[in-house]
C-alpha cells in the first residue's frame, strides 16, 4: 500500500477534536512499543537487541500491531501540518542523504 493511500484511509477513523492530540499520542504509542520490549526483557532477563532479535512471534506481532498505532498517529501528524507520510518520508530521506554526503550520519543535533 502506497504511504498517501494509507493516510486517506486512516483519516477515516480520526475520532480527535484537538489539533494536538495526535502529536501527544504519537509519544504515547512509540512508549507502548519500548514497553513492551522492556517487559519482555525483565521477563527474560535478555538485553534489549537480543528481546527484538529472538523475540518469538507474539511479541512480534505485538510489537507490529503497536508500530501500526504509531504509523496512524504519524499520518494523523501529518495531516494536521498539511502534508502526507510520503512528503515526510521524502523529506527525511532528503535530510538523511545530506548527511550521508556531508558524512555527518553520526553526530549530534537536526542541522548537521
Amino acid at each position: 500500500m502506497k504511504l498517501n493511500k494509507y493516510g486517506r484511509k486512516a483519516r477515516e477513523y480520526a475520532l480527535y477534536s484537538s489539533t494536538a492530540y495526535p502529536f501527544l499520542a504519537l509519544g504515547e504509542e512509540a512508549g507502548e512499543v519500548l514497553g513492551k520490549i522492556a517487559k519482555t526483557s525483565r521477563k527474560t532477563d535478555r538485553v534489549i537487541d537480543d528481546v527484538i532479535i529472538f523475540c518469538g512471534e507474539e511479541l512480534r506481532q505485538e510489537l507490529l500491531k503497536e508500530l501500526g498505532d504509531v504509523l496512524w498517529q504519524l499520518a494523523a501528524c501529518a495531516y494536521e501540518l498539511d502534508s502526507t507520510l510520503e512528503e515526510v518520508a521524502k523529506m527525511n530521506l532528503d535530510k538523511l542523504s545530506g548527511r550521508s554526503e556531508r558524512g555527518t550520519i553520526e553526530g549530534r543535533g537536526d542541522d548537521r
